[in-house]
């Protein structure tokens, strides 16, 4: 009886290894701001010239971990983030890159409400915590927890005189913008779900094999019993 308990207690295990070969699960939300087709930026990523280029900033993030806060006396929701900008140019992406710390600065997502100056308006970007104004899109009613899933369209923030010309790192070499233009109508900010998690088919499958390693096991000490048991009658 103790061998039998013995020998599921190990199916279990291998049960187990098969579930943890999944990436966790975590509930995480992706954060985008996409510039359509009327804010078009200009500059040069690690010395290449590139003009009028179409961007689409995103970052996945754990909305566990938005803080809140004050911004010039503005409620402001935020969190860190690792954001991708990605441009394009005529429909082609040309560059993928990770925007890193820059000058002392992280960067985040965060949502600014701007409703005591300009009502039912709220501010959502991903910004330096340095001081670099970043991506934003300012849209009605738009000030929100960070924490759900959202969809605004609104207009663009172009780059502030200290961004166009204020190198950011990337991945990728540095980014200069020497422009920004465009009134960004059209341009959207959104919250989404993550896309679940998949099995890692490599460990996956070393978890099936150690499954099938059990089983065989267990049938082959099974066998040996009942052979036993036939030279004992």
């Amino acid at each position: 009886m103790k061998s039998i308990v013995r020998s599921w207690a190990l199916v279990a295990l291998a049960v187990l290894a098969i579930a943890g070969s999944a990436t966790p699960s975590i509930a995480e939300l992706v954060y985008t701001i996409d510039g359509g087709s009327n804010w078009l930026m200009s500059g040069t990523l690690n010395g290449v010239a590139f003009s009028n280029a179409t961007f689409l900033v995103t970052a996945t993030a754990d909305p566990a971990t938005v803080q809140s806060g004050t911004f010039s006396g503005l409620p402001v929701n935020y969190l860190g983030v690792t954001p991708t900008l990605s441009l394009s140019s005529a429909g082609t992406q040309f560059a993928s890159v990770t925007l890193q710390d820059t000058n002392g600065g992280s960067w985040l997502v965060e949502s600014l409400d701007l409703n005591s100056s300009f009502p039912g308006i709220g501010n959502n970007v991903f910004t330096l915590s340095s001081g670099n104004s970043g991506w934003g899109v300012s849209s009605l009613a738009s000030f929100n927890s960070l924490q759900s899933v959202v969809s605004y369209s609104g207009d663009g923030s172009a780059a502030t005189t200290s961004d166009v010309g204020a190198p950011y790192n990337t991945s990728g070499g540095l980014l200069t913008l020497t422009s920004a233009t465009g009134s960004g109508s059209g341009a959207t900010f959104s919250i989404t779900a993550a896309a679940v998690p998949e099995i890692d088919l490599a460990t996956g499958g070393s978890a099936l094999s150690l499954v099938s390693g059990v089983l065989a096991m267990i049938e082959q000490r099974r066998r040996r019993r009942g052979f036993a048991a036939v030279l004992a009658g």
